[in-house]
């Protein structure tokens, strides 16, 4: 059996270097939680940067086959076989043009646009992957 005082000797505690560890540890964590949350800052005003444009675009689209539309309506109402046909197929390709176009801007946007909206969907990505 060991004397008391041996003991002691031999597992004293470095409480000094147990408050350093956590100091830095929680300066890490501090330091990652602010860039993490200027990322995230940054790729908000870029998402509605891209949403405020797109609703403009989508604006003018939706007005142009809202228009066509009520050529179309008013088509239906003069009975005319061959103008409701024609005005029913300017609707169609209007309506496949917007789709087209919004696509193409959701395309650019999300996967080959801003930097630091990639940067956050990785880095969300690889969070969400963790356990």
């Amino acid at each position: 059996m060991r004397s008391l005082g041996s003991t002691h000797a031999e597992f004293k505690r470095d409480w000094g270097g147990l408050r350093r560890y956590f100091s830095t540890h929680r300066s890490r964590q501090h330091d990652y939680v602010g860039r993490s949350l200027a990322s995230l800052r940054e790729a908000v005003q870029t998402f509605a940067r891209g949403l405020a444009t797109a609703v403009g675009e989508d604006r003018t689209s939706d007005d142009t086959v809202s228009q066509q539309l009520g050529k179309l309506t008013e088509a239906f109402r003069g009975n005319d076989a061959g103008s409701i046909r024609k005005e029913a197929e300017n609707v169609a390709s209007l309506v496949q043009a917007a789709i087209s176009q919004r696509k193409q801007r959701q395309d650019a946007q999300f996967r080959g646009g801003d930097p630091g909206v990639r940067e956050a969907v990785e880095e969300l990505e690889i969070n969400s992957s963790k356990p």
